[in-house]
């Protein structure tokens, strides 16, 4: 009973605030998406389904769909993969001042992204960047746009590649320590038995980090269904719908000219039942894969 009571006084208080602050308007918004409320006035209309089926039918949010999906992808895949390729190389013990790459890698995922975003519009400005001087010198202007952030064409892949840039180091952290967690027998007796390097990756290194591949893929994916701050800060959406993702999407539908606050919740919850049905796809899948390589 004393156990029980003092369970009690320590997750009561966390459980109450939680409640207020995360539940509370959590189920506001849900009865809220179900209104045309402008998120001002104090009267509104229950519209039923009606902002539920308008998303499927604005090409705002199909574009926004269409681009979070392409964001995703080519972030999930360059992310991962580059993290774990520097991770595997600063791993090596040959290596030399692998501490400092280590943290110059990192550096960009603990600074402020606004601030990032910032650099990288600039150094990509048409007008005041380097970007253009660059493509000039090595004559690539018949390759790539003169300006990468108002063409339609690569204005989103940009936008992927600055994320990718800042979040390396975060996901070359994580697969560093899986390699580190790997006991160097497995390597010493592949070696004896005459395996070479490329074959140790594929038959041990990457079965025994499954689990760093797991965490990296979900966190990676969920952070960019969810993205938001990069695609503001650089393109607003731009140009035109070009580079709308669904956070954009949302923020525009929300707290633009129109301000449809109740529209904009309920694409926000058509987003979050995306991102749980995604996380447990992924989790299964991913999951299943890592208990096949175990055996």
């Amino acid at each position: 009973m004393k156990t029980k009571t003092s369970f009690i006084l320590f997750l009561g208080p966390a459980l109450v605030i939680y409640t207020i602050f995360r539940m509370g308007p959590a189920l506001a918004s849900l009865a809220y998406s179900f209104t045309n409320w402008d998120g001002l006035s104090k009267t509104y209309e229950y519209v039923g389904l009606s902002n539920y089926i308008e998303a499927f039918r604005d090409e705002l949010v199909l574009t926004s769909i269409k681009n979070t999906i392409l964001y995703s992808v080519i972030v999930v895949l360059f992310q991962n993969g580059l993290g774990l390729f520097f991770a595997v190389l600063l791993d090596k013990q040959w290596i030399r001042g692998k501490n400092f790459f280590r943290v110059v890698l990192f550096l960009p995922a603990v600074l402020n992204t606004a601030a990032i975003c910032f650099i990288w519009a600039t150094i990509l400005s048409p007008t005041i960047g380097v970007w253009g001087n660059v493509m000039t010198f090595f004559h690539l202007n018949s390759i790539l746009p003169y300006d990468l952030l108002g063409s339609s064409d690569t204005a989103l892949i940009t936008v992927a590649l600055v994320n990718i840039w800042q979040y390396i180091g975060y996901s070359m952290v994580i697969y560093l320590a899986g390699l580190q967690a790997v006991s160097k027998d497995y390597y010493e007796a592949a070696s004896i038995d005459g395996c070479s390097q490329r074959k140790m990756f594929w038959k041990i290194t990457l079965p025994l980090i499954a689990p760093s591949i797991t965490i990296n893929t979900i966190l990676t994916t969920v952070g960019t269904l969810k993205e938001f701050e990069h695609v503001y800060s650089m393109t607003g959406g731009g140009p035109g719908n070009a580079s709308h993702v669904m956070g954009t999407a949302i923020y525009q539908v929300a707290f633009g000219n129109t301000q449809r606050f109740g529209y904009g919740i309920a694409i926000s919850t058509l987003l979050m039942l995306a991102v749980c049905i995604v996380t447990v796809l992924q989790r299964k899948i991913i999951g299943k894969a890592e208990m096949n390589s175990e055996n």
